[in-house]
């Protein structure tokens, strides 16, 4: 007979190691879960690097294989990007790479706001990725491209669609200085007297508060605006961000999606006060696409993918940029 005392005793030991399991399970698991920043740096290269190796070879790999594999590198970049790990410049630009080649638009839109403050943060390559999202975003939307970037390549389940060039070679060249996107390496050359005429029109229409957007603006302004976007009659950042002001006032998505271009474009050229304005013109291009805003969501309910961890937001804020890595050769 198993005795009274027996029993009691038992039952301490139990609620001992309960009490044992209790606290140091949590502590085990923690200490898997704890990943340095340099950890995900380092992870992040090996993740980009095999994506690059990935998408070389995608006609010689099985689809199903190709799409598991590009899936593993994005759930293991997601989570260095939730979790607030993106540290450096190269780690945006390579979590960004991941996500550019997603599974779907969301994935897409994360990859734009990834390479786009990789290049407010100084690295050259962010402006080539932030251009080239869009561009897939917009697609993933059936909405047109607006640098042709997407015109070549592409993958396994990717259409790639011709669009007419919307662009001038003044804004494309600000994104992409190497020719990858079609145009001149060297910057257009413009009169100086028509740039500073355009500069004048531009900042009249943006008025006294060009971040004001209730100011009101007539049909004919915007056309006017648009006018001189379209001519390149661009001459510094000034008139890129007049522009854009301008222009993300109007109701289209059109003219929405071109005033985001103008003010990243302006904040790359030194406009500091157009970083945390690109969060405003990329909510509002959103808005015009039916989607939820990610920077002001209010009672819209985002995709987790969406919620953007305060370490992306703060780059937004117009912080001096950070000194970038080295370029990169052959990057698809």
């Amino acid at each position: 007979m198993i005795s009274s005392e027996t029993v009691t005793r038992a039952s301490g030991v139990a609620l001992a190691a309960a009490a044992l399991v209790a606290v140091f399970v949590p502590q085990v698991s923690a200490a898997k879960e704890r990943i340095s920043k340099a950890k995900a740096a380092r992870e992040l290269a090996q993740l980009y690097a095999a994506d690059q190796k990935d998408q070389e070879n995608w006609e010689t790999l099985n689809e199903e294989d190709f799409a598991k594999r590009q899936e593993k590198h994005r759930d293991r970049a997601f989570e260095f990007v939730h979790r607030g790990l993106l540290s450096t410049p190269r780690t945006y630009h390579d979590a960004a790479f991941l996500f550019l080649h997603g599974r779907d638009s969301d994935d897409v839109l994360l990859s734009h706001v990834l390479a786009t403050a990789c290049a407010f943060q100084g690295e050259r390559m962010g402006h080539f990725v932030s251009a080239a999202a869009l561009d897939r975003y917009l697609l993933t939307l059936r909405q047109p491209q607006r640098f042709k970037s997407q015109g070549f390549g592409g993958g396994p389940g990717f259409e790639p669609q011709h669009d007419e060039h919307s662009l001038s070679e003044v804004v494309v060249h600000v994104f992409d200085k190497s020719g990858l996107f079609g145009v001149p390496a060297e910057k257009p050359a413009r009169a100086p007297a028509a740039l500073g005429r355009a500069s004048k029109t531009l900042a009249k229409l943006a008025g006294k508060e060009p971040f004001e957007l209730t100011t009101e603006t007539t049909e004919d302004q915007f056309g006017a605006a648009e006018q001189i976007v379209r001519a390149g009659s661009l001459g510094d950042a000034d008139a890129f961000l007049h522009a854009g002001a301008v222009l993300t006032r109007a109701e289209s998505a059109d003219r929405r999606v071109l005033a985001h271009i103008l003010v990243i474009a302006a904040a790359l050229q030194g406009r500091r006060d157009a970083v945390p304005f690109s969060r405003v013109t990329l909510d509002r291009v959103l808005i015009a696409l039916k989607r939820p805003p990610i920077f002001e969501a209010g009672e819209h309910e985002l995709p987790e993918v969406l919620q953007l961890h305060e370490s992306i937001r703060a780059v937004f804020e117009g912080d001096p940029p950070k000194r970038g890595g080295k370029k990169r050769r052959n990057e698809r």
